[in-house]
């Protein structure tokens, strides 16, 4: 059964989720083109988050003007529209560019990730471990709203 359908499942993420004062449900965005890694990170951050999915950059950028994520967690390499394309209409769009992105890339030195660099607000190199990817998200997330806790609101 699935731990959205299943009572006992929820109550400890639930527990955990309320004991983190610092803001309530952030709304994720993860784009990645395939699919395997488009659903690990989704179930890595859905315990605490709205996690939406998109398949390329032309998709995410179509769903941040639709959602207004709070991060968004875009692979570089993607069909249709890349990563480094869709992270700068994003960042160069005024109703969208607060959005804070994290840049994922299993090309460290490559042209596109150095692009990124100057358009994302984190930047995480493949392989990485799920923990910096929770602890990156949870941290701008708490930074889309500075100062204030969406649970006291």
């Amino acid at each position: 059964m699935p731990c959205r359908a299943d009572p006992d499942c929820l109550l400890p993420k639930l527990a955990r989720h309320l004991s983190n004062p610092r803001y309530d449900v952030a709304k994720i965005l993860v784009v990645d083109d395939i699919a395997g890694i488009r659903s690990m990170l989704a179930h890595a951050l859905d315990d605490a988050h709205q996690v939406s999915q998109a398949t390329n950059g032309r998709e995410a950028v179509r769903l941040a003007e639709a959602e207004r994520p709070d991060v968004i967690i875009m692979d570089l390499d993607m069909p249709v529209m890349d990563g480094v394309e869709a992270t700068r209409l994003i960042k160069t769009n005024p109703g969208l560019s607060s959005i804070r992105v994290v840049a994922i890339t299993g090309q460290r030195n490559s042209e596109r990730s150095r692009q990124i660099r100057d358009w994302c607000d984190a930047f995480i190199e493949k392989p990485f471990r799920l923990t910096e990817l929770r602890e990156t998200v949870e941290r701008l997330a708490a930074e889309s709203h500075p100062g204030t806790s969406r649970l006291s609101g």
